[in-house]
């Protein structure tokens, strides 16, 4: 019932309101209610201390029928993290938070420095999509809901999160 957005610090590729875009475009409604709790859905999206984008954000935001929070100065993001079912995510460091956390997470990566991490992580603990701008609001939207649908794909990422947050920066390091 909790979905977390987080793109980083500055969101470089203006992911944020693409995501934002392709969560309105979702008709909730016909997802079964055994995937999702329809009625107390919340949207967590962090805002970074370097984001320029925050006009369309919120622009974005206020065009949407989600219950949508806009989350600034962010101080504990493991808090965000722990009350989340999924994660939308850039890659880079988050990605050891969101493994450590066990959130299963949907990737779209910034910048080139983010590709190592994500490809050895890519469906072992998150999905990876690639680099955000390349992915369309189609693809971020089916990819949601073929996420939300999955629970065992999920329930599977969340487990293998205990595997890499034990042993993977030592080995990709």
């Amino acid at each position: 019932k909790n979905i977390l957005v987080t793109v980083g610090g500055y969101d470089t590729r203006n992911l944020t309101p693409k995501i934002i875009k392709a969560l309105n475009k979702i008709d909730f409604d016909s997802i079964d209610e055994k995937y999702i709790d329809k009625e107390n859905l919340h949207i967590d999206i962090v805002i970074g201390p370097s984001f320029d984008n925050l006009d369309e954000i919120v622009k974005e935001v206020n065009k949407s029928n989600l219950d949508i929070s806009l989350n600034f100065n962010v101080k504990k993001m493991s808090e965000l993290m722990l009350k989340s079912d999924i994660a939308i995510s850039s890659g880079g460091s988050t990605l050891y938070e969101l493994a450590v956390t066990k959130t299963p997470s949907l990737v779209m990566l910034q910048a080139k420095n983010q590709v190592r991490v994500a490809e050895k992580m890519d469906g072992k603990s998150i999905i990876n999509l690639g680099f955000g701008d390349k992915v369309t609001k189609l693809k971020i939207k089916e990819s949601i809901v073929n996420f939300i649908m999955n629970s065992n794909q999920r329930k599977r990422l969340a487990e293998n999160h205990n595997k890499f947050s034990d042993n993977f920066r030592k080995e990709i390091l």
